[in-house]
């Protein structure tokens, strides 16, 4: 079978340092992305989400489960499928180009062997899709500094999810 490959990228005007911030920590993924929750299976060499991390993300009825393989500072995140798509040998990369005049491209790819013949494109499509969702609203919240700010205070410990930044807001907007 022939390796899929599927990529998206775009631009943000937000410095390679705060979308890696986001990025590297998998705790603040239900808070900017359509992921709904995480939770740390197994903390990484040198910290939480660090290499040798695992973690699962839920998202409806999905459940993934990862590995951070590669980091490399302000610049590179790539992890592992370990479970949850009907794919094999799954990497993926999030990765940061600085641009000239300030600003960054983001560019998330990944590479797999569907685990079933014929439904490679499929995947491709759908993976595609996903990335761009991830992109965009991971391009407001870098470009938003309040909204990040109080995603990292929040996103730290072994769970996180929708439900509890909606109740972190709602227990601000009451003071």
């Amino acid at each position: 079978m022939k390796k899929i490959h599927a990529e998206a990228s775009i631009v943000t005007s937000a410095d390679r340092d705060v979308v890696y911030s986001l990025v590297k920590n998998s705790a603040s993924y239900p808070f900017w992305s359509m992921i709904d929750e995480f939770e740390a299976v197994r903390p990484g060499r040198d910290g939480p989400y660090g290499v040798g991390s695992q973690r699962i993300f839920r998202t409806g009825r999905l459940v993934m489960h990862e590995e951070v393989v590669e980091l490399v500072p302000d610049r590179l995140v790539a992890y592992v499928l370990l479970s949850g798509f009907p794919m094999n040998d799954y990497r993926a990369e999030t990765i940061l180009d600085s641009l000239d005049g300030g600003g960054t491209r983001i560019t998330w790819r990944c590479a797999f062997y569907p685990k079933y013949k014929g439904s490679g494109w499929f995947w491709r499509l759908t993976m595609s899709w996903v990335f761009r969702r991830f992109l965009r609203m991971l391009a407001l919240t870098s470009e938003n500094r309040r909204q990040r700010e109080e995603i990292l205070a929040a996103a730290h410990g072994n769970a996180t999810s929708k439900r509890m930044l909606a109740a972190a807001e709602g227990a601000t907007s009451r003071t």
